[in-house]
């Protein structure tokens, strides 16, 4: 026979207990042990879990009435028999055994004769405590009475709510109410961690009074728990096991105090920028804004390129729409799960709020609102964010307030998810006056001087960045020492020369090299052009096309515009001067940036090109443009062809102003020339626009007009000429008088024209 520990006999009070204060989880529990115990083994965890639920002073009676009846399991072990004897069994001093000696004498009279008189004497007592509680009802035979006792256990204000949220049953109520008890009694958990997959389902049925086959329908894959992830599923060798989600988990334990808006979402109390610094089209703005005042249910996506000022933007609509903006916290998980846990606290939110004075902003949303991702690697058994677009859709048609969702991309977003959006504006880069006007707002609290200001913003507007690299440059403005920030000439200085190594940095960081000079120099004149067509008249027309485009209105087809003529005539500074002066980005590209010795990706280039000039709302030049728009006719490549036949494409395709600049104009495709709508030839200098630049670049030296007489008539000058000489007197620097200046541009004319 077996020796035991004589050290825990008599040992009292090693009996685990609910805290007096979770009065509806005991009176649950117990309900569940009365339930199964006429039916459930007699294991060491089930009989832990009756022993916490059974009050001391209700102890030793109990073990002395199952010991009276059973004194067949005493005789049969002499230590478990003398054991019993010596403590309960005695007139006087009657002690509690230990818990191990407790649950080894009631598993031997469960194995005995003497099994059911055994669980009766345990299931009388629970079913008097149930009734000194006030709860006899839930010993009732008839199964409706106890379903309804059973209603002031299991349901409270959240788990009602997250009912009403995943549209959740009966059967899905009483399942989530079973596992989130079990986090709560760890003992409870104990005995479910035994179960087979049959036994949990055969339990639940019991407990809950329905069918096994409702249960067992209501833990099928696409049912709510586990569709939105209430529970989660795995397998082990007794089948598949249930799991409780963690933000289940946390939403049950905490659900008072603070509303969901303000444990969910951060309010937002930063000052907007004025909506006109942004340039969006004003059509799409009002719309965006009529649309989030109304009561509706409202969802607007802003999307694009990221650093754009989507999120300055969304500050600036919630306070148009006279609206306070609430910021989601995206803080639910990491990794693969991150998206699931964040969608289910959002779920809360949207679902639970229906002010109409506030605005949800939901910020960096890819995790939550991409479910492509997802559906395709659950081919392979993987998985994207964790969650299906069908609870992600569900969430979108539910929402109670307006929202804000902001993504830089779009592309793993299903089309049934777009669908639901009520409105979406796409932002590309910021032109260079937008970027002008974003930093003028930005250092508006440092009190700079405006002309110190005025510098920065020009700076900043040719740097080729983006509106979030304005907030950083704002922010490290901050932390300089507050004496660069006086208006003395030493300070400004110092200060300006910090600004450029900023944004020279961010560029090379971001960008990889330096951008094109976009610019044109202070000598540049546009009265000196020697063109077919009025210059100015170009400036104009290619003004009234973005006037247009920012009305709103459905332009056919983008503008086109060829600039031919010899070399150093000014037509990559004329590209430069239109615009600077319209406050336009320009995306310079040559042959250099598409053709390529690979078979298609020349024609990939060509693609990428005309994509970027778009995202980037640029003005697109495509300078030394007979590189690749040579005809088709005296092709001898095919590649040739095809690369024409791809520009043709996509210039028909393309929503802004190309320009296109060669030399040698003869040489383009027919068809190629078709396309554009104006043709621009710029001439040789004429003795006007000699005089002008004369006049820009050598402002101190006097000129005879037989001088520049002779530079018009023998000449054939560009405006290249100049910008030459003057390049080779800044690298020599030398005392330049009226004849060095005019023999030598006569030499760099001559040089040229390969005399």
């Amino acid at each position: 026979m077996r020796r035991r520990d004589r050290d825990e006999i008599g040992f009292q009070g090693n009996f685990t207990e609910i805290p007096a204060g979770d009065f509806k989880l005991r009176i649950f529990v117990r309900y569940i042990m009365y339930v199964l115990i006429d039916t459930h083994r007699f294991n060491d965890e089930l009989l832990s879990c009756i022993l916490s639920l059974l009050p001391q002073e209700r102890m030793l009676p109990i073990i002395t009435d199952i010991a009276r009846i059973s004194p067949d399991v005493l005789d049969d072990d002499e230590d478990l028999g003398g054991d019993i004897r010596n403590s309960i069994l005695l007139e006087t001093g009657a002690y509690i055994p230990g818990e191990r000696t407790v649950k080894e004498f009631l598993l031997a009279v469960w194995l005995s004769s003497s099994r059911k008189e055994c669980v009766r004497r345990i299931k009388d007592e629970l079913a008097q405590i149930l009734k000194t509680d006030g709860f006899e009802a839930l010993t009732s035979a008839d199964p409706t009475i106890r379903q309804k006792a059973l209603y002031p256990l299991i349901y409270s204000e959240p788990v009602s709510r997250i009912a009403d949220i995943f549209s959740l049953t009966r059967e899905d109520i009483d399942i989530l109410v079973m596992y989130f008890t079990t986090i709560n009694f760890g003992l409870l958990s104990d005995i479910m961690e035994g179960w087979t997959h049959n036994e949990l389902i055969t339990a639940l049925s019991m407990i809950f009074c329905v069918s096994s086959e409702a249960i067992l329908d209501r833990l099928m894959a696409d049912k709510p728990l586990l569709q939105n992830a209430i529970l989660e599923d795995s397998t082990n060798r007794r089948g598949y096991t249930f799991n409780i989600s963690d933000e289940i988990i946390m939403y049950l334990s905490f659900p008072g105090g603070k509303s969901m808006y303000d444990r969910e979402c951060s309010l937002d109390e930063k000052a907007p920028c004025q909506l006109a610094s942004f340039h969006v089209n004003s059509v799409k703005e009002n719309t965006a804004i009529d649309l989030l005042r109304a009561p509706a249910r409202t969802h607007i996506l802003l999307y694009g390129k990221e650093g754009t000022g989507k999120t300055e933007y969304a500050r600036a609509l919630a306070k148009a729409a006279g609206k306070t903006l609430y910021v989601f916290r995206q803080d639910g998980g990491m990794g693969k799960y991150r998206g699931k846990d964040d969608l289910f606290r959002l779920s809360l939110v949207t679902s639970s709020n229906d002010a109409k004075d506030t605005i949800l902003l939901v910020d960096e949303a890819e995790p939550i609102l991409s479910t492509q991702f997802a559906s395709f690697l659950s081919f392979f058994g993987g998985g994207g964010n964790g969650h299906s677009k069908g609870r992600l859709n569900n969430l979108l048609d539910n929402a109670k307030c307006p929202i804000i969702w902001i993504v830089n991309h779009i592309g793993q977003i299903d089309a049934s998810t777009k669908r639901r959006f009520t409105y979406s504006i796409e932002f590309t880069a910021l032109p260079p006056r937008a970027i002008r006007e974003h930093t003028v707002n930005k250092l508006a609290p440092f009190g700079l001087a405006a002309s110190t200001v005025e510098d920065i913003a020009s700076i900043a507007a040719r740097s080729g960045l983006n509106a979030a690299s304005v907030t950083f440059l704002a922010e490290s403005i901050s932390a300089l020492p507050e004496e660069m920030r006086r208006d003395t000439p030493e300070a400004r200085s110092e200060l300006l020369r910090r600004v450029r190594a900023l944004f020279d940095s961010n560029t090379r960081l971001i960008t990889g090299t330096i951008p094109f000079r976009a610019k044109t120099g202070s000598t540049y004149s546009l009265d000196a052009l020697n063109t077919s067509v009025d210059a100015t008249k170009i400036v104009e027309a290619i003004s009234r096309y973005y006037d247009a485009e920012e009305r709103g209105l459905d332009l056919e087809t983008g503008l086109r515009i060829l600039l031919y003529g010899e070399s150093g005539t000014g037509k990559t500074e004329f590209a430069r001067y239109i615009a600077d002066t319209l406050g336009r980005p320009l995306l310079i590209k040559r042959a250099s940036d598409i053709l390529s010795p690979w078979v298609g990706i020349s024609e990939q280039q060509v693609a990428e090109i005309f994509r970027e000039a778009e995202e980037t709302r640029s003005i697109l030049l495509l300078d030394e443009a007979d590189s690749f728009f040579s005809s088709r006719e005296n092709a001898t490549r095919s590649w040739e062809r095809t690369l024409v036949n791809e520009f043709l494409t996509r210039m028909e395709d393309f929503r802004g102003v190309l320009l296109c600049s060669t030399n040698a104009v003869a040489t383009l495709d027919r068809a190629v020339m078709r396309r554009f709508h104006e043709a621009v030839e710029f001439y040789t200098l004429s003795a006007e626009g000699i005089t002008e630049l004369l006049e820009r670049y050598f402002p101190e030296v006097p000129f005879t007009d037989n001088q520049i007489l002779d530079l018009f008539v023998n000449g054939s000058l560009t405006p290249g000429d100049f910008a030459a000489l003057r390049g080779r007197l800044n690298f020599h620097p030398i005392t330049a008088d009226a004849a060095y200046i005019t023999e030598s541009l006569a030499e760099l004319s001559k040089a040229r024209r390969g005399e």
